[in-house]
């Protein structure tokens, strides 16, 4: 399950794989619910701005297949 939601969140959405990495829960659910916009800011120390950032919507297979993912995890009580 974590598997497919991070494989389809990255094709949906266009995201390395570092920052589909980065991302935590609470990045993509609130309130019980997945979120349906992501922003994403990566540090970058080689660049004068020394972060990069990017927001996307959140496509609607990608947030079924979080939801699942973050469905089993809640049960297990992690």
């Amino acid at each position: 399950m974590r598997d497919r939601a991070l494989f389809l969140l990255g094709v949906k959405t266009g995201f390395r794989v570092s920052e589909l990495l980065a991302l935590r829960v609470g990045d993509v659910s609130q309130h019980e619910r997945i979120v349906d916009i992501i922003t994403i800011t990566v540090a970058r120390r080689h660049m004068k701005r020394k972060s990069e950032g990017q927001t996307v919507v959140v496509h609607a297979e990608a947030q079924t297949a979080l939801q699942v993912w973050i469905t089993q995890l809640r049960r297990c009580g992690r």
